[in-house]
């Protein structure tokens, strides 16, 4: 078994080991200085707060991925901003093999309607005000652009 933290993940194998990376989506949703968590409720990083998004399917456009995984998430509509944010992340067994391979686009988007609740693949979802981010148990790259965020913003 790999380890990242408290999160553990099996090796990876041959037979399941994707020959590109995954793209993925994430939301950067603000509001009066707070800003929407969601905790995840799989690998990687299970247990782990980030923000919500998840893998594009194939023949998706991006921005209704990324709207669709909000909602799947968060019971929540989003309106889609800038682009915030773009980045590689590789998590690896500890052997050195990669198990994870997503391409992440991250992208600010306000809340348009819904209903807050957690939902799909995540335990809990919540408000949280960026001065606390550094107080939850983040996802690695989700918890440098916040804090880079914040440090911005504040």
């Amino acid at each position: 078994m790999a380890e990242l933290g408290n999160a553990t993940m099996p090796e990876s194998s041959s037979q399941h080991k994707p020959v590109s990376p995954i793209v993925a989506v994430g939301a950067v949703i603000l509001k009066d200085n707070n800003v929407l968590l969601v905790k995840r409720g799989n690998e990687p990083y299970r247990g782990y707060w980030s923000i919500p998004g998840g893998r594009v399917h194939f023949g998706e456009r991006i921005r209704d991925a990324l709207r669709r995984e909000v909602r799947e998430e968060t019971g929540l509509d989003v309106e889609i901003g800038r682009l915030v944010c773009v980045l590689k992340m590789i998590v690896k067994s500890k052997s050195g093999e990669p198990v994870f391979d997503y391409l992440i686009l991250d992208y600010l988007s306000n809340v348009i309607g819904g209903e807050l609740r957690p939902s799909s693949d995540v335990d809990e979802v919540k408000w949280v005000p960026l001065e606390d981010v550094d107080s939850y148990k983040l996802v690695p790259t989700v918890k440098k652009l916040l804090v880079k965020l914040r440090d911005r913003l504040m």
